[in-house]
């Protein structure tokens, strides 16, 4: 039997003038988010020029796209097929026309970005300096708002971020306070509590605490009670096992930020009782502080920031790095048995 050849003809024609598309090439992450009964807003952002010069790293420097909890860095790919993307042909004849042609598409990578390092930049010292001026980087006074907006990161590894750097808003600018001003702030709402009668332990309101006609800023008090307590019932409530190492910390790095370095292990302890609430001395034990600390002798107890190795892992690394590079240069030791 003779083979029918195939009669269907399609007409295809390119239009003149194409239009400019951009495809992107969704995770099923993504892809599971927008096909939802209720999808959620998804968000290309990119970082300011201050910022993305400031920062190179995954999010820094690139456009990206944001669920509410996550961040997509995008990345431009290049294909060796070229795509049409086409439409009903408007021509008597029918068929179809290419209104597009596509060489490129984007795709979406997970990424972790970095926000405290980002964030940390763009918030004003708190206290100012004596003549009011400051000295952090970027652009200063902005808003909370402005800064969520401004950070190519998602709005919860934003706001995760913010309550690490115990940033506060105080009169449309964003701040970062010393832990001088965080024991200074928690010192008025202790002393507050304790003349309003309040028990921390029990559900009470923020406004007890603040007193208006005090220096220290109501957003900051706001702050560190956000940091040593949670809400329930309506109100909030003083965690002993979480508040207890925060403020150690903020005791050892108030020590370390006035130029001091070692400390001596009975001073800090008292310290650190002085501190906190009452309800949180007994729990003062240097095995609640995690990754902040080291003792160099046995009485002496010394601030370590996050992200330093101590000098002896520095000088170990140095040291094999060095036997690793010697061991290359395999080049140099042929050089020399060939002049011989």
């Amino acid at each position: 039997m003779s083979s029918q050849p195939n009669s269907t003809i399609i007409p295809f024609s390119i239009a003149h003038e194409q239009q400019p598309v951009r495809l992107i090439e969704l995770p099923p992450a993504i892809l599971s988010l927008i096909t939802s009964d209720n999808p959620p807003i998804l968000r290309i952002k990119a970082a300011p020029t201050s910022i993305a010069t400031t920062h190179t790293g995954a999010t820094a420097d690139h456009a990206v796209l944001c669920t509410a909890d996550k961040t997509f860095a995008l990345r431009q790919v290049h294909s060796s097929n070229t795509s049409f993307l086409l439409t009903p042909s408007t021509s008597d004849g029918g068929g179809v026309t290419a209104t597009s042609t596509v060489t490129s598409y984007l795709e979406l990578l997970p990424v972790t970005p970095d926000t405290k390092s980002l964030l940390r930049p763009l918030l004003l010292p708190y206290p100012t300096t004596s003549s009011g001026s400051s000295s952090s980087e970027g652009k200063p006074g902005m808003s909370k708002h402005q800064l969520r907006n401004n950070l190519p990161v998602s709005d919860a590894e934003f706001e995760f971020a913010w309550a690490e750097l115990s940033a506060f808003e105080y009169h449309s600018s964003s701040y970062i306070s010393t832990a001088e001003g965080l024991l200074s702030a928690l010192k008025e709402a202790s002393t507050n509590a304790a003349a309003s009668g309040i028990k921390l332990c029990a559900p009470f309101q923020l406004t007890a605490l603040i007193d208006e006609e005090c220096e220290i800023p109501p957003a900051l008090v706001e702050t560190v009670v956000a940091r040593i307590c949670e809400r329930r019932d309506g109100g909030w409530v003083l965690m002993p096992e979480k508040a207890t190492p925060v403020v150690g910390r903020w005791v050892l790095e108030e020590w370390h930020a006035s130029g001091k370095t070692d400390m001596l292990y009975v001073s800090f302890m008292s310290r650190w009782k002085a501190a906190v609430p009452m309800e949180c001395k007994t729990l003062c034990k240097l095995d609640v502080l995690e990754d902040c600390h080291e003792l160099p002798t046995r009485n002496t107890i010394r601030y370590v920031p996050a992200g330093v190795v101590a000098a002896e892992d520095v000088k170990a690394f140095e040291k094999a790095a060095a036997q690793a590079a010697a061991k290359n240069k395999w080049h140099e030791k042929f050089r020399k048995g060939k002049r011989t």
